[in-house]
């Protein structure tokens, strides 16, 4: 996808191309900063959780309030809410009476998994004191990372050995 500028400016030391096919924002943002921007959109504590989660496949709301981190109705509600306007999910009914949604992300927010990555990779690399500091309240280390923040499995193909048997 080609965008085409619609302004260029510098602000926080960053270059930054306005793109006139940018959707309108749904809310006021407090400086031109990309960081301060991005921020706006997905700083408070909630809202990559629940990108993560969606990332790892949470559909339903019943998905959502199932993660370890324990959010509630009300916040979910709002940050669904919120990820949606911002143009990050979009939902779609598959329960007409009592209506019920699935949430999926847009393209927008597909387009989050680097920074997620990126994420996962600055807490693995100071896991002692981001990850292992307190752990849900308790002190001391733990042994493995939340099962929530486990990086996804990924299947390897199986290499074939030579003379066709494929290794076990």
């Amino acid at each position: 996808m080609q965008v085409t500028p619609l302004y260029t400016t510098s602000t926080c030391k960053m270059q930054v191309a306005v793109a006139l096919s940018a959707p309108m924002q749904t809310r006021r943002r407090r400086s031109a900063c990309p960081v301060a921007c991005t921020l706006d959109v997905l700083g408070d504590r909630w809202t990559m959780v629940i990108v993560r989660d969606l990332v790892r496949g949470a559909r339903r709301y019943g998905d959502f309030l199932a993660s370890p981190e324990r959010i509630t109705t009300s916040i979910l509600a709002d940050r669904l809410k919120r990820l949606e306007s911002e143009g990050i999910v979009e939902k779609e009914p598959y329960q007409l009476n009592p209506p019920r949604f699935e949430y999926r992300l847009t393209r927008k927010g597909r387009d989050l998994r680097p920074l997620m990555k990126a994420m996962v990779a600055w807490a693995v690399a100071y896991r002692s004191e981001v990850i292992l500091g307190e752990l849900h309240g308790r002190q001391g280390p733990a042994r493995a990372l939340p099962q929530g923040c486990r990086p996804p499995m990924v299947r390897l193909p199986r290499r074939r050995r030579q003379g066709g048997h494929h290794q076990h």
